[in-house]
């Protein structure tokens, strides 16, 4: 199976995901099926599900699964491709059907696919900005460390005093703040 059973994938909203379930030894017999259960594009069943299950006290139903068709390609693979609509976190396995309805599984976990917003796909963050670095003493250094002011720094501290080494400054951050934005 494609993507391998547990894998686990990102992709964002508008993307389209394929899965592929081939025989190890070839074409499936002939007479076989294959289908593909899955959650994906299903979030609001999921969602009431979840919410009933909590207030109502019940394990969850799993009314949010459906088994998909598959398509039979030339060369014995079986494939179906599914856009990816809405935002969440999704589940899909693939198997093979026999002529008596019989179902086989590959082995391992199934398919995990986190559906983010589309917007995340480039979007940038600056999770923190510490005006400490962007001092002039500092902005060039490869280490914050002034070792002609080790002792001095030192028996202040030894005294309990805090010691605090030289720093920028919010101005010096707000200066860097558009090298950050459009060029980071």
């Amino acid at each position: 199976m494609s993507p391998e059973p547990g894998h686990r994938t990102v992709r964002h909203a508008g993307d389209f995901i394929t899965f592929v379930l081939r025989n190890a030894d070839g074409a499936l017999p002939e007479g076989w099926q294959a289908r593909l259960r899955t959650n994906i594009g299903r979030a609001e069943r999921i969602r009431n599900e979840i919410v009933h299950s909590h207030f109502e006290k019940l394990p969850l139903a799993g009314a949010a699964w459906r088994d998909l068709p598959m398509a039979a390609g030339p060369d014995g693979t079986w494939t179906v491709t599914l856009p990816l609509t809405e935002v969440g976190y999704f589940k899909a396995k693939a198997y093979a059907l026999d002529a008596r309805g019989l179902q086989y599984w590959p082995g391992g976990p199934d398919v995990g696919i986190s559906v983010h917003p589309s917007w995340t796909r480039s979007g940038n963050s600056i999770y923190c900005a510490f005006p400490r670095i962007f001092g002039e003493w500092s902005k060039h250094r490869t280490t914050t460390r002034a070792d002609h002011q080790s002792a001095p720094m030192k028996a202040l501290d030894d005294a309990g005093f805090t010691v605090i080494p030289p720093s920028g400054t919010l101005r010096s951050l707000v200066a860097e703040i558009p090298h950050i934005v459009d060029t980071l």
